[in-house]
């Protein structure tokens, strides 16, 4: 395979940026975008209607942690393609039949990662370009809090303010992440075609 072809997916300068703590205590960044997010949440039970910040909703998670859709079960904690999907966003579950096959670019970010954040625009580009040729871009999360309601609209709505359409999978405990062997993100992992690891940064 071209190693230019490569460097396009990893876009040179990315081993340059900043890793970041795969742990990083989410809630911050919450607070950070409590305002924006609470406008969206409206929608939510009439007791998480206040405008008391998206930390102090976390705290209610015995009233909504069995709110969040369940969805089919995806089988690529069976394939060569290694993923923890704790919840699927952008896309339905996929499995080991959907990749087999297709180039497949993991790329582990979080919303409270400042480099993984700038470089979404040109992962979503290359996801763009590339999505009708083979190739599929994958974003995992790595979630340290409970996978609750709140933290999975949260990211919803982080993804849709940010334009991002490439399938994401929230993955609690950073499992996928410790699969292969990572400790910090932003990190990315390449897939050849016989689903065998091609290139990593």
């Amino acid at each position: 395979m071209d190693r230019n072809f490569i460097y396009t997916i990893f876009l040179g300068g990315f081993v340059a940026l900043a890793g970041c703590d795969t742990y990083h205590d989410m809630r911050p960044q919450y607070q950070k975008d409590a305002v924006k997010t609470n406008q969206t949440l409206q929608k939510q039970p009439i007791s998480y209607k206040k405008q008391e910040g998206l930390d102090s909703i976390l705290t209610k998670r015995q009233d909504i942690a069995d709110s969040i859709p369940k969805q089919p079960q995806s089988d690529l904690n069976q394939s060569p393609y290694w993923i923890s999907a704790d919840y699927w966003i952008n896309s339905r579950p996929l499995n080991k039949k959907d990749l087999e096959g297709k180039l497949v670019l993991l790329d582990f970010w979080a919303t409270w990662c400042g480099p993984c954040v700038q470089y979404l625009p040109d992962i979503e580009k290359y996801h763009k370009e590339n999505k009708d040729k083979g190739v599929i871009v994958i974003g995992v999360c790595p979630i340290k809090e409970e996978l609750d309601l709140a933290v999975k609209n949260y990211h919803e709505i982080f993804i849709r303010e940010h334009n991002i359409t490439f399938p994401i999978v929230l993955d609690k405990d950073g499992k996928t992440l410790k699969k292969y062997g990572n400790k910090t993100i932003p990190a990315q992992i390449l897939f050849d075609k016989d689903g065998k690891i091609f290139e990593r940064k």
